[in-house]
């Protein structure tokens, strides 16, 4: 009964809601280990996070693209404190170059692998489109120090992920597509605005 207790309490912890975003916590972070130890698990693996036939969520990993394989599958997080993150709706179609300089620069667009999961195992509760089309978000690679466009499309149960390098030259995001960022400082306490220069409208959540 107390080790529900606090599945429970770690669950809704990963799903407060605050500002324009919510914390997100690996699902690793979220749950704890087994009664018998009652050690929560701070340690992200991405190879086993991301293995085709595994599950996120209620999505079984059908798909995973050769650029996530080999730039993230090495990693190995700690998963740090859960931090706000912004869901946007592409207003119409972007490239990289734009999104990033709106919210900030690299530095500033890239979240933890682990957050990404935890978002993608979220599904629609995480504000994903899970009806086939896109979502991405940004993340830093640990064997080449660049910065990869995480995406993942989920649809009847089904899973699949890659990652493209950024800011591609070629590639546009289409109009619907969902990206998510860390909150841009000064949104937390304005909720529904929107930065109209971004070309992008606000996800409000229900």
């Amino acid at each position: 009964m107390l080790y529900r207790f606090r599945y429970f309490i770690a669950v809704v912890t990963a799903l407060l809601t605050l500002g324009g975003g919510y914390s997100v916590a690996s699902d690793h972070a979220a749950r704890t280990q087994e009664a018998t130890t009652d050690v929560p698990s701070n340690r992200f693996v991405a190879a086993e996070a991301f293995a085709v036939g595994g599950r996120i969520g209620g999505h079984i990993v059908t798909a995973v693209g050769f650029n996530l394989e080999k730039y993230f599958y090495p990693l190995v997080e700690t998963v740090a404190v859960a931090a706000p993150i912004d869901p946007w709706t592409l207003a119409r179609s972007a490239d990289d170059a734009t999104l990033i300089a709106m919210i900030g620069g690299e530095d500033r667009i890239a979240l933890p692998l682990s957050a990404i999961h935890r978002l993608i195992a979220l599904g629609k509760y995480g504000d994903s489109h899970a009806d086939g089309r896109s979502n991405f978000a940004y993340a830093r690679s640990p064997v080449d120090g660049r910065l990869w466009a995480i995406h993942w499309t989920m649809n009847a149960g089904e899973l699949n992920v890659g990652a493209v390098f950024a800011p591609h030259p070629d590639i546009d995001w289409p109009a619907g597509a969902r990206l998510f960022a860390p909150a841009i400082a000064g949104e937390e306490s304005n909720p529904r605005s929107c930065t109209a220069k971004a070309r992008m409208a606000c996800v409000m959540r229900p």
